[in-house]
């Protein structure tokens, strides 16, 4: 993986506008840096994400014994050793057992599935947010008229390449009214027809929450629609390309250099 923003120079002209201009560019490099890290986490819990497996017989045997003890522990018998035990004393004593189970596999540093399992959404949650804060930032550059035809030209590029980056950053974000089935302000989305072989089909559309088909992050978006933003290499170097055209717009003075800078 190899991205690299070149810089013509060290200042941006005018100054009253370059000041702004460079603490955006400060942003985006910022957020290239993140969506890059977050590529990194999100390979690596794909690539060690654990295939389900049927528990055996000894596995059950082994989990059965262990709540057995936990329960002894906390009552003094079991739930076998008490005739004719209620269901309600029995789902009471069960639950009490499951919080002491988790209570000792977090005080070893063993995360619950639950959780654990949720890494590799969180990885892609931190790409498609840095991702959206890079398209962000080159529109707002564009409030500066020296930037205003660079940033028109960057947009351009990362709308032809990832349509879907800001309605799924709208649909992140907006979690409140996505789990609603609402596109904002209370009203409802008008869902469109869905046609993802291998993933849903869904001739009257369908609330898709924040889901990965391989690479590729899928949500609803406000329009009722399904966006998609893949996650990969491709991406970081179209959103390394979107800044690179927006630095190549800009009028610069001093010596050139380069980021990441090299380290020695």
């Amino acid at each position: 993986m190899f991205f690299v923003l070149r810089y013509p120079g060290t200042w941006i002209e005018p100054r009253d506008e370059g000041w702004v201009l460079q603490q955006i560019i400060s942003s985006i490099q910022d957020e290239i840096a993140e969506a890059t890290l977050s590529l990194i986490d999100f390979e690596h819990e794909q690539a060690n994400c654990p295939t389900f497996k049927a528990p055996d017989l000894a596995e059950i045997q082994g989990a059965s014994s262990r709540r057995q003890h936990i329960e002894q522990e906390l009552f003094g018998n079991t739930s076998f050793d008490v005739p004719r035990v209620s269901s309600e004393d029995w789902l009471r004593r069960s639950v009490a057992v499951d919080e002491e189970i988790l209570r000792r596999t977090l005080e070893q540093g063993i995360l619950p599935k639950d959780i654990s399992s949720r890494r590799v959404f969180v990885a892609a949650k931190s790409f498609a947010l840095a991702a959206a804060a890079i398209e962000r930032l080159c529109k707002v550059a564009g409030h500066s008229i020296s930037a205003a035809s660079a940033s028109d030209s960057a947009l351009r590029m990362l709308a032809d390449r990832l349509p879907g980056i800001k309605g799924v950053r709208h649909s992140l974000v907006h979690v409140e009214d996505r789990r609603r089935g609402q596109k904002g302000r209370g009203k409802p989305i008008d869902f469109q027809p869905i046609d993802m072989p291998g993933f849903v089909q869904a001739p009257a559309g369908l609330m898709i929450g924040f889901s990965l088909v391989n690479h590729v992050l899928c949500i609803t978006q406000a329009d009722g629609t399904v966006g998609q933003l893949p996650i990969d290499e491709d991406t970081v170097a179209t959103l390394t390309g979107a800044a690179q055209i927006l630095i190549d717009g800009l009028m610069w003075t001093g010596p050139p250099s380069i980021w990441p800078r090299v380290s020695w």
